[in-house]
């Protein structure tokens, strides 16, 4: 399987059918949520793609009663793990983690949105992508 194409030229000409107000935030979770289902099965993972209803289930066992403010933290403690799995030495300690990231607080918002698309598109979630 080929390297995701992390550039910005690759990403305008392959983002344009996903972008604008041709999809609304729902369509375009809907899209991520189907791309994450073929990447999942595509891995060797549980297949849903035949049983939505068990995903759903799955799902709702995972984060049945979470406030929206959960959601947020749950994605960093799996970011967390996902680096800690992939044998990422991570601070032991709310202070230590508060200093690592202290330089990366000074970035606004959008910058830091950047950073994670460029990371997330580096990273290849799921795959080993030598980059």
């Amino acid at each position: 399987m080929a390297n995701p194409t992390c550039t910005r030229d690759g990403l305008v000409s392959s983002k344009a059918c996903f972008s604008g107000t041709r999809l609304s935030k729902r369509q375009k979770l809907a899209r991520r949520v189907y791309f994450d289902l073929l990447q999942l099965a595509a891995i060797g993972g549980t297949n849903y793609l035949e049983a939505i209803s068990t995903l759903n289930t799955d799902a709702n066992s995972l984060s049945c009663g979470f406030k929206p403010d959960d959601f947020d933290g749950a994605e960093l403690a799996i970011a967390q793990n996902n680096a800690s799995s992939a044998g990422a030495f991570l601070p032991t300690t709310d202070t230590a983690l508060a200093a690592a990231v202290k330089c990366l607080e000074d970035y606004s918002d959008h910058q830091l949105k950047q950073m994670q698309l460029l990371l997330y598109c580096k990273l290849g979630i799921g795959k080993s992508y030598p980059q």
